[in-house]
């Protein structure tokens, strides 16, 4: 993300949290303003089992110009990522794109 290449980033954990998130490495970015972050909990309904839900911290950093990706990211992952019957392969296309990823990229990631 800092050379550039990359406008987004994603992370998330189960509460209790795994330590998955790099807040430690990421941390001096934010501070010094070349990155920017936002983070939201959403109930997550185990598979086959709806009435089970598990909190999951969703975490996203953004170069600060790109930083309506972040909303839009909160957008998808409220519509498809966290219910009973997806994502699918478009749900997951939409997110690469929305990460910078390249049509082919996603394609091989897809395959």
């Amino acid at each position: 993300m800092l050379a550039g290449k990359k406008p987004l980033a994603l992370f998330y954990d189960t509460i209790p949290e795994c330590g998955v998130i790099p807040e430690r490495e990421f941390a001096p970015h934010v501070n010094s303003g070349k990155l920017v972050m936002s983070e939201r909990t959403f109930q997550s309904s185990e598979k086959g089992k709806p009435e089970i839900t598990i909190p999951v911290r969703v975490v996203f950093y953004a170069l600060p110009e790109e930083a309506g990706r972040i909303d839009q990211g909160f957008g998808l992952m409220e519509e498809v990522l966290f219910q009973p019957s997806r994502p699918n392969d478009d749900d997951d296309a939409r997110l690469g794109r929305l990460l910078g990823y390249t049509e082919e990229e996603i394609k091989q990631h897809l395959a």
